[in-house]
């Protein structure tokens, strides 16, 4: 793997991935799946991957919050 790919390579590896899957009669979902920029982030798994490392994705971070949340409030005087 190169350390920088051009915007063109990264079009050909899509194709690549897009007839692999094709014969097992799968196929990538164009309004999932574009060629952009590490720098611009994306959400994979639940994972928010960007330029700097990766992150809990916006929804698993919501849904952590919210759990934690709902912990904290079943037993009050642990928070201390």
């Amino acid at each position: 793997m190169p350390a920088t790919w051009t915007r063109a390579e990264a079009e050909g590896a899509q194709e690549t991935v897009a007839r692999a899957l094709g014969r097992v009669r799968l196929k990538l979902n164009p309004l999932k799946v574009a060629v952009r920029h590490l720098g611009e982030g994306f959400v994979f798994l639940g994972f928010g991957f960007h330029a700097a490392g990766r992150r809990p994705g916006p929804k698993a971070a919501r849904a952590l919050c919210a759990r934690l949340e709902h912990l904290l409030a079943a037993r009050p005087n642990d928070a201390d």
